[in-house]
């Protein structure tokens, strides 16, 4: 009730320009072409390294020896450097995404909850980065267990197309997992979720967790701990910030 009484008089304080929802419409697209131009303008820079990134790339399928890449149709080679110079600019461009991203989010903030906005793209971006590394450092794992399935007479030839796309998804969706604390942190600080809610969820969570590390490593239970071990740091991570940040007047209530 305090908080959002708090809310309410904050509204009242800086509600010198109201946005209605055809001007919220309009805010939305200008952020949406301002981000996608920054897109562009990013993936042009990234084509040019497109060839070095290519190899860094596919350097973890090789590891096992025998296997090898193939580009199945004459165009194959060109939209894989396409791909891959759209998934490296949007890794480059993340904090131009995540400022219009928060700057869309803040006139529905308290004046106080600004200050938050610059800490939490920049931390935004960090985990983010920090979850793509993690997917690099993981896909050696991944690609070993499905190159498992050859066997004599059959060779592992993969489409690049194929292995980039599969590279891309890995590395996308660790981004958004390593995301969790600042989701969290921003959730607990307009009061959505608490850090007994947290609580009580934990267990389900370090589940949820074991089973995404079964379907994403190797069946063995070192590879897995690898993978589970920094999402389990994540929610504990999670739920400290999300204390801090839960209004003082409903935690103490």
């Amino acid at each position: 009730m305090t908080t959002t009484k708090t809310r309410e008089k904050g509204e009242k304080k800086r509600g010198e320009k109201v946005m209605s929802f055809v001007d919220h419409l309009e805010e939305l697209r200008l952020r949406l072409i301002y981000i996608i131009v920054g897109l562009v303008v990013a993936a042009v820079i990234c084509f040019i390294f497109a060839g070095r990134i290519q190899e860094v790339l596919v350097q973890p399928y090789f590891r096992e020896g025998d296997s090898s890449l193939a580009l199945l149709n004459p165009t194959e080679g060109f939209l894989v450097q396409l791909k891959i110079s759209l998934i490296a600019g949007f890794f480059l461009a993340l904090p131009f995404i995540f400022y219009h991203f928060w700057h869309f989010v803040a006139p529905g903030l308290l004046q106080k909850e600004k200050k938050y906005v610059l800490p939490i793209i920049f931390f935004s971006t960090l985990s983010f980065l920090l979850g793509g590394v993690f997917a690099y450092h993981i896909l050696p794992y991944a690609t070993r267990f499905f190159q498992s399935f050859s066997s004599n007479g059959i060779v592992n030839t993969w489409s690049l197309g194929k292995y980039v796309g599969f590279i891309a998804r890995l590395m996308l969706a660790f981004g958004v997992v390593f995301e969790l604390p600042i989701v969290i942190f921003f959730l607990a600080k307009v009061g959505v979720v608490s850090p007994q809610f947290l609580k009580q969820k934990r267990k389900h969570v370090i589940v949820l967790f074991f089973v995404m590390a079964a379907v994403i490593t190797p069946p063995d239970v070192f590879t897995q701990l690898i993978l589970v071990a920094p999402l389990i740091i994540l929610f504990e991570i999670s739920i400290l910030l999300a204390k801090l940040a839960y209004p003082k007047e409903e935690t103490s209530g």
